[in-house]
């Protein structure tokens, strides 16, 4: 019985002392990974990691997480498999409002590039765009049943740009205008903006923007853009619209009619524009111009 007590001693200490064991670990592991050191050398080994799976180029240089309050990523470059860049510049930040892994919910209060590039290509003789390879990857494996309990539900908060530059073109596309704006091949850059009231349902996004402004490399700057907005391939909708180029001064409401987002390739003639402005409005022909380049060299105002 004496031996019999023994062992159970012993197994019962051998137990506490596992336990205590583990949780030292468990504590030093979750400091551990709140440093940045830490947070960046586990960015890269999962950017390795993917850039093997995805037969691309992958690198973050600083990662710094707060778990479930903030998310940072600076130094970001990814590359297509054409081996362009498809993604880079100095940093991404997520501020998380919140997140429920049992109630399947989870909350972005504030998302900001800053000093970002976006390229996004249709090359030659493929049908997909330049990131699906990426967006395959990571998408579920397609089921033969799907419930709407197995659906994680995501609010996008707020998004703000700073100096971020887009990219969009078609290798396709031989056509190339002389001088208005060429929708198969749009360069846009010193971008900033302020996004909030985000909804996105189907192919239509709802947003209210203020503060946008932009110079498109056609020449087209935007000073200033303010608008509750709606956007999809049949209408971009600008209520409570403010929009001030080096040119025009429009306020008030404007719409525009579509089948699909390349009628505005053919703008004059493919698009029904539909607008109610206020007596300030004044548009100058030089920026109409950027759309219809029929009216290339008329510098007049039309005033409302």
């Amino acid at each position: 019985m004496k031996t019999l007590g023994k062992v159970s001693r012993f197994i019962w200490r051998s137990v506490k002392i596992t336990l205590l064991v583990l949780l030292i670990l468990l504590v030093s592991a979750f400091f551990l990974l709140q440093l940045p050191k830490v947070q960046t050398y586990l960015g890269k080994e999962a950017s390795s990691y993917l850039s093997k799976k995805l037969n691309t180029k992958i690198d973050i240089k600083v990662v710094n997480i707060d778990f479930l309050k903030t998310v940072n990523l600076e130094g970001i470059y990814v590359e297509d498999l054409h081996h362009d860049t498809l993604l880079y510049g100095n940093k991404i930040g997520c501020n998380i409002k919140f997140f429920s892994l049992k109630n399947k919910q989870f909350e972005i209060d504030l998302t900001e590039l800053e000093g970002i590039t976006c390229k996004l290509m249709y090359y030659k003789g493929e049908k997909d765009l330049n990131f699906q390879f990426i967006a395959n990857y990571f998408a579920s494996p397609k089921t033969k049943k799907t419930t709407s309990s197995s659906t994680f539900k995501i609010n996008y908060g707020d998004l703000n740009l700073s100096n971020v530059r887009f990219v969009y073109k078609d290798y396709e596309n031989a056509y190339k205008p002389a001088y208005e704006i060429d929708f198969q091949d749009i360069e846009v850059s010193h971008i900033y903006a302020k996004f909030s009231n985000i909804k996105i349902a189907g192919d239509s996004i709802k947003v209210k923007i203020n503060d946008l402004s932009a110079v498109e490399k056609s020449g087209i700057r935007i000073k200033k853009l303010n608008t509750d907005a709606t956007i999809s391939p049949q209408n971009i909708k600008a209520d409570n619209l403010l929009l001030i180029t080096s040119n025009s001064y429009i306020h008030g409401y404007y719409r525009m009619l579509t089948d699909s987002f390349s009628d505005y390739g053919n703008y004059i003639h493919a698009v029904d524009m539909r607008a109610n402005l206020l007596d300030s409005t004044y548009v100058g022909l030089n920026d109409i111009a950027y759309f219809a380049e029929e009216l290339e060299g008329l510098n007049q105002k039309v005033f409302l």
